[in-house]
């Protein structure tokens, strides 16, 4: 039978609770996002540039610091359990791969011809936000799905690839 303390039970709590908070903050960021529905081959979205790619990111970062940091002070609390502990320090190396594989999916898709672009892993699918001075097309948007597929294996219908303006 397995027993959770109170305390073990609130450090997991809490460190889901950052994580959450984490991506809702990138999330609500989109403020000139447009939601489409999901296709076989992910989604395009067109959302209006400006400095938007440096802010997605600066956002992502921010989240991930402030993420990290409370995990670090469970991992670093003389009081945390051995338990907490290593599912602190198992959260953070998450985001370290995460954040590797995101900077990889990022050159990927630049050295593909494309003038920017970020992305954004979570539990739930990845965002692809692409700069171009041209119009995505549907062999495009099949080539950022296809790089994503390969370096995460996430299926195309959890990919959502965006349109800069």
């Amino acid at each position: 039978m397995i027993v959770i303390k109170r305390k073990q039970a609130t450090v997991i709590g809490l460190a889901l609770l950052v994580c959450v908070a984490g991506y809702a903050n990138l999330s609500y960021k989109k403020t000139n996002a447009e939601i489409s529905e999901k296709n076989p081959i992910g989604s395009v979205q067109l959302v209006d540039e400006g400095d938007y790619l440096a802010e997605a990111r600066l956002s992502r970062e921010d989240g991930r610091a402030g993420s990290i940091e409370v995990l670090n002070e469970i991992i670093y609390d003389e009081q945390s359990d051995d338990s907490a502990i290593a599912a602190a320090q198992e959260e953070v190396q998450k985001m370290a791969l995460r954040t590797g594989v995101e900077n990889e999916i990022e050159a990927l898709v630049r050295a593909q011809g494309y003038l920017d672009a970020m992305v954004y892993i979570s539990d739930s699918g990845v965002n692809v936000i692409v700069k171009s001075d041209k119009k995505l097309t549907s062999e495009n948007v099949a080539q950022i799905v296809s790089i994503v597929q390969e370096k995460t294996s996430v299926e195309p219908n959890n990919i959502k690839v965006i349109e800069a303006a």
